[in-house]
């Protein structure tokens, strides 16, 4: 009698293994400690920013920017990736 080989559905595979963690967490991890501590500088000023009307109206640091900043050196992000991640709409 032949014994049955269980083979991994690639598809099945690639459904539960998915990783849930947004992109600025992932570009977190990736980056050195000293740029990892300038990036989170900025984002705690963006919060701050961001807490006030007053702030809000101050375009200096923008999702946009950020985005761009990330992109132009090599860790391609959207403008929406770093909403989701401030409004704590990512899962990490």
């Amino acid at each position: 009698m032949p014994t049955s080989k269980k083979e991994t559905n690639g598809l099945l595979f690639d459904l539960t293994s998915a990783t849930v963690e947004c992109r600025l967490c992932v570009i977190l991890k990736e980056l050195p400690v000293t740029e990892r501590d300038a990036l989170m500088a900025v984002i705690a000023k963006m919060k701050t920013k961001n807490a006030t009307k007053h702030g809000r109206a101050l375009h200096t640091y923008t999702y946009r920017w950020l985005a761009d900043v990330l992109t132009k050196h090599g860790f391609a992000i959207q403008q929406k990736d770093v909403r989701n991640y401030f409004k704590k709409e990512c899962d990490c």
